[in-house]
This record gives structure tokens, C-alpha cells and sequence, in this order.
């Protein structure tokens, strides 16, 4: 292998002993003759593995995880179409016709109905209420009439 190729792999997966058997040894194979890649190799022992095997674990304040949380997660944010042309021609494009002939039936059979109920509703109600009026104007104050044909007087029925 050539220096370069042995230094990145240093650097990286020989440092984290995260290489296979076969690499390793070839890695050290070539450390034994390249005396250049050898003090390479002790100089990244020295200045990077050993600094940080002795560094202390520093745990970061829940605030700095919250930022990078937002950060990571996708903003959810109102729907606001950047071409509104094209945002309404998808919106009228009916992919589907029979689903919608059948939904704008639906829509009017239920539509005749709720007004069917509605207006039968409305006349009866209107009906009641002139009949009620009706019987209201026929009497008369309580006055005593002869003329009356409200009904029918009970000396009649005793007789």
C-alpha cells in the first residue's frame, strides 16, 4: 500500500479498530518498513487518540439539544403554494370523474331532502298557527249571543 492510502486509513478506521484482520495486518506489515508512516502513526497516537481518551465527557445543556432538535426535524408550517395558478388547476382537475358525478349527486339528493323536511316543517307549522288564529278571532270577548254556533247547548241533550 502506498503512504497516502496508509495514512487515511490511520486517521480512521485503524485509530477506531474498525479495521478486518487482513487490512490490519497489512497496515502493520507497512508501518514496520515506512519509517515516515510510523512516526505518523505515533504522532496521531499522541496527539489525537491520547488527548481524547483522557478529556472528560461533557454533557451539552437541554437547550443546545432543543435548537439541534428543531433543527433536524421539518417545519410544519401552513400550506402556501408558491405557483397559486397551478395550485388551483390541481385543485379542479378531477382525476376520477365517476367519483365525482356520484359525490355532486349525493350532494343534491341530500340537499332535496333537508329542504323537503324543511318546508313540510314550515307549512304545518304556518297551518297550525292560522288555525290557532283562526279560533282565537272567532270568539267573542265572552259576550253572550244567540248566534252563537260554537258548539252545542246542553239543555238540548237533557230534554
Amino acid at each position: 500500500m502506498k503512504c497516502k492510502k496508509i495514512k487515511e486509513i490511520i486517521l480512521s478506521d485503524y485509530i477506531d479498530d474498525e479495521l478486518d484482520l487482513e487490512c490490519r495486518k497489512n497496515v502493520e506489515i507497512h508501518l514496520e518498513k515506512c519509517e515516515s508512516c510510523r512516526q505518523f502513526k505515533d504522532d496521531v497516537d499522541l496527539n489525537i487518540v491520547g488527548i481524547l481518551q483522557h478529556a472528560s465527557k461533557l454533557e451539552p445543556r437541554q437547550e443546545l439539544w432543543y435548537k439541534i432538535k428543531d433543527k433536524l426535524e421539518p417545519k410544519r408550517r401552513l400550506f402556501v403554494p408558491e405557483n397559486i395558478t397551478g395550485f388551483l388547476k390541481g385543485l379542479f382537475t378531477v382525476r376520477k370523474p365517476i367519483y365525482a358525478v356520484a359525490a355532486i349527486m349525493m350532494l343534491v339528493v341530500v340537499t332535496g331532502v333537508f329542504s323537503k323536511l324543511y318546508m313540510n316543517e314550515k307549512n304545518s307549522l304556518d297551518r297550525y298557527l292560522g288555525e290557532q288564529m283562526a279560533f282565537v278571532l272567532s270568539l267573542d270577548n265572552g259576550s253572550e249571543d244567540e248566534n252563537d254556533d260554537i258548539g252545542i247547548p246542553f239543555e238540548i241533550f237533557s230534554i
